[in-house]
């Protein structure tokens, strides 16, 4: 094997390992992404109903 062969291959695979870390960003961004949407119509629904708690025991105290 020659030495250009070593050094394409060495390339090669620091491309790869390049490429490869970079979609496993993509896919955890959305995921990420996904998640983040699922969670903030909960977050708001759970902050709407603490309010009406809130509300109700103030009225309920005075």
């Amino acid at each position: 094997m020659s030495i250009f062969m070593l050094a394409f291959a060495g390339l090669a695979a620091l491309v790869g390992i390049g490429v490869g870390y970079y979609l496993r960003v993509l896919v955890a961004k959305g995921i990420r992404g996904s998640m983040e949407l699922d969670i903030k119509p909960m977050l708001t629904g759970a902050t709407e109903q603490s309010q009406r708690n809130l509300d109700d025991a103030k009225k309920n105290a005075g």
